[in-house]
């Protein structure tokens, strides 16, 4: 957890106030926020005032959001603008670092059709205090999940302009004839997968891992068979080897998640020139299909699928 004073700062705490709580001049506490040269007396007594406030032993300063003073007794505070920690975005820590994420959610817009949306977030990726306060107007922290459909139209154009800036966000349209095999079954990965493919082909990193909302008609071996598969088939394609790694997440605990979730939902209610302005990749399933990669992937994925 990062507590700094820049960050209590950020969230209601005078400068006047840490100066009289730690015990130094307030000209002092604006060369610390500053990051500007300062004592060895002054470093030690920031130092130990932040570590008081997390261990408990020191009390809130006044001023401070209740939300936040939660968050740094449960030890979940963020520091908002620098880089974002795995955890943070919803990855374990044991993860791969290197290449991108992509994160995936689905809405629907009616029976029958849905739309998919992605996010790319790259390795060592930042989000700012706009898409945080878009989130969650008290910040974004793990446990604090924020559902686009209760978001008012203020919050999700902030959402989305950031995500459209600061990632390689998309939307796919698809219709619901695409869930049905030969067998009658349902594939609910196979729309995520399309969306995948599209979005791997038009990146260029040689590793990729894949987070989707945890559903209870998705496994995550299921999900790792289908994604060695799409690997194998974009390297007969294409000479290009990458490797695709699968999670599922609690969307409580994944920013990442979240960002998609909102994407999915400002697709179903913007128009195109709304989402160009927001940079945000617009894909039409039908289009896509009459490629012919694409219509020999699904002919492959259909066949792996039906064993």
């Amino acid at each position: 957890m990062t507590v700094t004073l820049k960050y209590l700062v950020e969230h209601g705490v005078t400068r006047a106030e840490l100066a009289r709580q730690i015990g130094l001049a307030p000209t002092t506490v604006t060369r610390v926020l500053r990051q500007q040269r300062t004592t060895t007396v002054t470093k030690r007594k920031v130092k130990s005032y932040l570590r008081q406030l997390k261990k408990g032993t020191r009390q809130m300063p006044p001023g401070l959001e209740l939300s936040v003073q939660k968050r740094i007794a449960l030890g979940t505070a963020i520091a908002v603008g620098g880089k974002t920690p795995l955890a943070t975005i919803g990855l374990p820590a044991q993860v791969g670092k290197q290449g991108p994420v992509l994160f995936l959610d689905e809405s629907f817009t009616d029976p029958t059709q849905m739309v998919v949306s992605l996010t790319a977030w790259a390795e060592g990726a930042r989000f700012s205090q706009s898409l945080t306060e878009g989130l969650n107007p008290a910040g974004w922290y793990p446990g604090a999940e924020s559902k686009a459909h209760i978001a008012s139209p203020q919050r999700l154009n902030k959402v989305l302009g950031q995500v459209g800036r600061s990632m390689k966000a998309q939307l796919l349209w698809l219709p619901f004839r695409t869930f049905q095999l030969a067998s009658g079954k349902q594939d609910p990965l196979y729309p995520y997968l399309i969306a995948i493919l599209a979005r791997v082909l038009a990146i260029n990193a040689s590793a990729f891992t894949v987070v989707l909302d945890q559903r209870s008609d998705i496994k995550v071996e299921q999900l790792t068979a289908d994604l060695r598969h799409l690997a194998a088939f974009i390297y007969v394609e294409t000479g290009r080897r990458v490797t695709l790694q699968g999670l599922l997440m609690d969307s409580k605990k994944s920013l990442g998640v979240q960002t998609a979730d909102f994407l999915a939902f400002g697709g179903m209610h913007l128009l195109m020139p709304a989402l160009a302005a927001f940079h945000i990749r617009r894909l039409e399933y039908d289009t896509l299909i009459g490629e012919p990669l694409y219509q020999r992937y699904t002919r492959l994925h259909r066949e792996f699928a039906e064993r």
